[in-house]
Order: C-alpha cells, then sequence, then structure tokens
C-alpha cells in the first residue's frame, strides 16, 4: 500500500466560511475533511462545467429543474 504524501497548509478564510467548517466538524467531520471533499466537488463540477454540461438540481416531488450556476 502506498502513502500519500501530504501537505499542511494555512490560509484565510471568511467567518461564513469557518461557520461552515464548524457546522461540519460538530457533526464529527474534520476540517481536513471538508475541504478534501469541498475539493473533489470543485474538481468534478468544474469538469463537467468545462465538458460543456449543465448541472442541474430536480424537485423529486414536482419534477421541476433548475439550473445550477457556478461563479468560477
Amino acid at each position: 500500500m502506498s502513502e500519500q504524501q501530504q501537505s499542511r497548509v494555512k490560509v484565510n478564510i471568511s467567518d461564513s466560511s469557518a461557520r461552515l467548517l464548524q457546522k461540519y466538524k460538530d457533526q464529527g467531520q474534520s476540517a481536513t475533511q471538508t475541504i478534501n471533499y469541498a475539493l473533489a466537488y470543485y474538481e468534478y463540477f468544474q469538469g463537467q462545467l468545462e465538458d460543456g454540461k449543465v448541472i442541474q438540481t430536480v424537485d423529486p416531488a414536482t419534477g421541476e429543474r433548475h439550473n445550477v450556476e457556478f461563479i468560477l
């Protein structure tokens, strides 16, 4: 099994981002996990958009669809 190399990063974040990190910490998820998940999601959605795809939400009760717009 190969060991993944890790990097330590120190960043400044907004108060609202700090509150979100705390929210997930309160739910048992570390800041490291939260940030790693967020980067993975960002990479996925960015790739989809670069491929010309549209990202939507769907209300399962009504079938109503809304395009999700990202400011990237």
